[in-house]
Formats: structure tokens, sequence, C-alpha cells
């Protein structure tokens, strides 16, 4: 639960720092989200869509729990730029799309997408810690701990990717043309 709570204000501190820099560095923040989203520019079907974005999904949650046995390093830091890409990108199109269409195309796969993010990188970061206290010479079950979180991954969380990616392939661009 503590490292929950670490993830949640990582990512919460992130959102308010990529939020102040598109106020502070406009031009710069529309660069840097332009260059991210360029590389999702994909001349797709939907289904293929949707794989794209549960398998990127699927593997970068994947990547932030395995990741974490260095430390925790990776997985924080998957937690800052998603925060920090995410309060540019509603800074910089609030005052183009407005509030109601921002929530209406993150909200209804992100109420389930971030939390599994989330949940993921406070693996990571409960999995750098144990081997922080390993090297320190504590009494740690880091393998135990792994297969726990690995066993999570499996069940619940890569379940809930994807309902998300389900959710924002099929239902997010119909509530989002709503707006």
């Amino acid at each position: 639960m503590k490292y929950l709570v670490i993830s949640i204000a990582i990512f919460t501190l992130s959102i308010l720092a990529g939020h102040y820099f598109a106020i502070e560095e406009k031009d710069l923040a529309n660069k840097i989200l332009d260059q991210f989203f360029s590389q999702f520019n994909l001349e797709v079907s939907t289904l293929e869509l949707f794989l794209f974005i549960f398998i990127n999904n699927a593997l970068k949650a994947f990547i932030a729990i395995i990741t974490g046995l260095l430390f925790g390093i990776f997985p924080i830091l998957f937690l800052y730029i998603n925060g920090f890409l995410i309060g540019m990108l509603i800074t910089l199109k609030l005052s183009e799309i407005g509030f109601y269409k921002i929530l209406a195309l993150i909200l209804p796969h992100g109420i389930i997408e971030i939390p599994a993010v989330i949940l993921s990188a406070s693996y990571g970061i409960e999995l750098g810690i144990l081997v922080i206290k390993k090297i320190s010479g504590e009494e740690v079950e880091i393998k135990k701990s792994l297969r726990k979180f690995l066993t999570t991954y499996l069940k619940a969380i890569l379940p809930m990717l994807l309902i998300a990616a389900l959710i924002e392939t099929f239902i997010t661009p119909i509530i989002a043309s709503l707006f």
C-alpha cells in the first residue's frame, strides 16, 4: 500500500509539473507533444489500433514491474514521464478543445488504464526497494514478491489494460464525438 501511495504521489506531482511546464514553455511543450504523438500517427484499422494500444500498454506495464529490479528507477521515470505528458497535454489542449472534451478523451479508458499503470509502477518501485534492502544485508524475498507481482499482472493488470484498450479504441471516440 505504501508504494501505491508513493506511485500516486509521483504521478500526481508529475501531472502538475507538466501543467506548469506547458504554461511556462508553451512552444517547447507543443514540440515535445508533437514529437511524442508523431510515433502514434498510424494508418491502421480499428482492430490494429486496439492491438497496438493493448500491446504497448501491456508491455510498458510489464517492463515497469521487471525493471524495478534495477533499484526502482525505471518505474519512477515511467510514472513521471506519463504524468508529465498528461499534464502538458491537458494544459495545452484545454483552451483548444475544452474541459469536457478532454475529460471525454481521457476518462472513459483512463479510469481503468491509469490505475493499472500506477499499480504496475508501484510493484516495480517495491521491487527496487527490496533489491536495495537485499544489498544492505536485510532478509527479503525478492523472488516471492516478483512472483506475486507477476501473478497480479496476469490476473488483474493485464485484464484491466485489455478492457481499457477496448474502451479507448471503440467507446472513447464515440463519447468524445458528443462534445
